[in-house]
């Protein structure tokens, strides 16, 4: 499961599945904000896209490390309340194993 982000160069991907943890989702936007293209607009759109899938303040942080099933079983009850695709971001949302 990953976050597709469309810049100008290549699109660069956010493993959903790899966010098991506060920490992880933390690194997740360190990487993305140590790229050249990564403006404040895209880092916004990051959280909004971020915590629309991953609820981080409620489900995320503070709670126990999940484990990929359970973060895979997370994003999509969260899908059927939002539009898989986010153009605030120029991303989408991929489903993958």
């Amino acid at each position: 499961m990953f976050l597709e982000m469309d810049n100008d160069a290549d699109t660069y991907e956010v493993d959903l599945l790899r966010c098991l943890d506060e920490h992880d989702v933390l690194d997740w936007i360190a990487q993305v904000t140590g790229k050249r293209w990564a403006d404040a607009e895209v880092l916004a759109g990051l959280l909004h896209a971020l915590n629309d899938l991953l609820h981080i303040q409620g489900k995320i942080l503070g709670s126990p490390r999940r484990t990929p099933e359970a973060v895979r079983e997370l994003v999509r009850e969260n899908l059927q309340f939002h539009l898989i695709d986010f153009p605030h971001l120029a991303a989408k949302f991929r489903d993958a194993d």
